[in-house]
């Protein structure tokens, strides 16, 4: 090298900057690459899957209090509000399943979510009997009903949503 003229070292030299600084540059787009997937997974899929599972949970929880205004409280008008609110709180739960069904894609997902659409059924299918009963003047039935019944498959739901929220954000 020492024989080489001055600036037949400075070009050599500077071709040797400038493919360094291109292997730099490349190196740079690959990790923005990368960073940009994870952060479109975060945004299109997790934050929306967090949120509807929020919904599912808050959900569950409006239907529990509202049973239990319906056995507790007396006016019409307020039995009337527990039904309404009910009603629309699984309306809001159904598009809310039609959402994470759409979203969630592995299998362990999938199965979490099966066992949640499987505790909601009968969570549904047990607060439709109970609301029946307070309804046919059975209240003392209606009550054991939910305590014995309803209460531990409600539980059942919630801690399957918890599951996938948990399983949601590895």
């Amino acid at each position: 090298m020492n024989k080489l003229k001055i600036s037949t070292r400075l070009a050599v030299a500077f071709a040797i900057m400038v493919l360094l600084l291109a292997a730099l540059g490349s190196v740079a787009l690959l990790r923005s690459a990368t960073q940009r997937a994870a952060l479109d997974d975060i945004v299109d899929m997790r934050i929306p899957i967090t949120k509807s599972l929020g919904m599912v949970a808050d959900g569950v929880n409006v239907q529990a209090i509202q049973l239990r205004n319906l056995a507790i409280f007396s006016s019409e008008a307020i039995t009337k509000s527990s039904r309404e609110r009910i009603t629309a709180v699984r309306g809001t739960l159904a598009e809310q399943f039609k959402v994470l069904d759409s979203l969630i894609r592995t299998d362990k997902g999938r199965e979490i979510q099966t066992r949640m659409q499987q505790h909601r059924a009968e969570f549904l299918k047990l607060g439709d009997q109970y609301i029946g009963m307070l309804q046919q003047g059975q209240k003392e039935e209606a009550l054991r009903l939910l305590e014995e019944t309803v209460r531990p498959v409600q539980l059942a739901y919630q801690a399957t949503i918890a599951e996938q929220v948990a399983y949601q954000a590895q």
